[in-house]
């Protein structure tokens, strides 16, 4: 969403909130205010279910932990080898790649499976450290009973989970989340909603803004100012949904 888009949204949404206060108060100084107030209100609703939105275009927790199992150990190690930053020289292994963060030498190993890392599992990371001479290890896994935990802390070896929901927002900001397996064709009937929602397009913004704001100028000095007022906030609405509708597609 570009700089005009957002300024356009806002706009309408303080609009909408005068509106409302102004066939409300029947004042246009109170309107003035508390439509400002009603804007940040309607600002930060907007905000939080647009996020929300974008949240969940992205594939869950429990999802992409089922997505790396399935492709397996070799797979995750090269992925996330290949996300590590130059900085901290990288060096790839078998089944493990090592990072240097503040000078101390960390051994990751990325172990998705479809279950919990095991006992063993945490043996074989420790072998490891103690062969390559590290004492930190990092591993990306699902989360783990109680009892692997405290084994792991209870060795002279450093060893720290790291959580599936901080992998997973890490993804996103890197943009880097897996793809998730195309699903199999249904043949749906017509969506008859979608005949609805073919109403609210990008081009039909403007004529609904239009509307909305004669409505709103009528309400201010006609006679049925209710009417009027209800009639301009319901355009305003179609066309922020024009606007809004035509970004999220």
């Amino acid at each position: 969403m570009n700089k005009f888009d957002k300024i356009s949204l806002n706009l309408l949404l303080y609009l909408i909130a005068f509106v409302i206060s102004y066939a409300a108060s029947d004042n246009f100084v109170a309107a003035l205010f508390i439509g400002f107030l009603l804007w940040v209100l309607f600002n930060r609703l907007f905000i939080h279910f647009f996020n929300r939105y974008a949240d969940k275009k992205n594939i869950t927790v429990s999802r992409m932990e089922d997505l790396f199992a399935l492709k397996g150990l070799p797979y995750q190690n090269d992925f996330f080898f290949s996300l590590a930053p130059d900085y901290f020289n990288p060096r790839k292994g078998e089944g493990y790649f090592i990072v240097t963060v503040n000078c101390v030498e960390t051994l990751v190993f990325a172990n998705f499976k479809f279950s919990p890392c095991s006992m063993d599992d945490i043996a074989k990371f420790y072998r490891t450290a103690k062969e390559l001479n590290i004492a930190k290890v990092l591993v990306l896994s699902r989360l783990n009973p109680r009892n692997v935990v405290l084994f792991a802390n209870s060795l002279d070896v450093e060893t720290e989970f790291v959580s599936s929901h901080k992998v997973r927002k890490f993804l996103i900001k890197q943009n880097r989340l897996p793809e998730d397996l195309p699903k199999k064709e249904k043949k749906t009937p017509v969506d008859k909603r979608e005949i609805i929602r073919s109403v609210f397009v990008r081009k039909r913004a403007k004529y609904f803004l239009i509307s909305g704001i004669t409505l709103a100028f009528l309400s201010l000095i006609g006679p049925m100012k209710i009417y009027y007022a209800i009639v301009s906030v319901i355009c305003l609405a179609f066309a922020l949904a024009c606007l809004f509708r035509e970004k999220i597609k």
